[in-house]
């Protein structure tokens, strides 16, 4: 008679030690978001705003018009003629870079950081934002 009470018992149980394993599993995976964001952002105030602030200073100092615009996911710089936007480049938290042009389509890649990942810095950005500049604008 114990058997059947234990199969029961058992199976509850197992089914509630795998709740208890899921909620586990979705509160560390929660956590890590948590963190991945904080990092995100992080990366966003203190290197990339600051490399795109210098960049649309060094368009501006050569007459482009140009401005920084910013979302809770990325940091980035227009580049207008005549009141319409030509190119834009975003960076992403996650270390991406949106290229847009006018009449073209969006490009969206990682930005190569010399040092790695953890090592994301300022100087990787605005080189890759030259070199993509220079692409699009080097031969016209």
């Amino acid at each position: 008679m114990a058997d059947w009470k234990d199969a029961i018992r058992l199976t509850i149980k197992d089914k509630q030690d795998a709740q208890s394993a899921d909620e586990t599993r979705r509160q560390a995976a929660a956590i890590a978001a948590n963190r991945q964001n904080a990092e995100n952002a992080r990366f966003l105030k203190e290197v990339a705003r600051p490399a795109i602030e210098e960049i649309k200073a060094e368009l501006a100092s050569h007459g482009v018009e140009c401005k920084v615009t910013e979302t809770t996911d990325d940091v980035g710089v227009e580049v207008s003629e005549k009141g319409r936007i030509r190119f834009s480049y975003r960076v992403s938290g996650n270390g991406d870079a949106c290229i847009r042009a006018s009449g073209g389509s969006a490009s969206i890649s990682p930005i190569p950081f010399q040092a790695g990942a953890g090592a994301r810095s300022g100087e990787d950005i605005k080189r890759h934002f030259a070199s993509e500049f220079r692409a699009l604008f080097g031969g016209k």
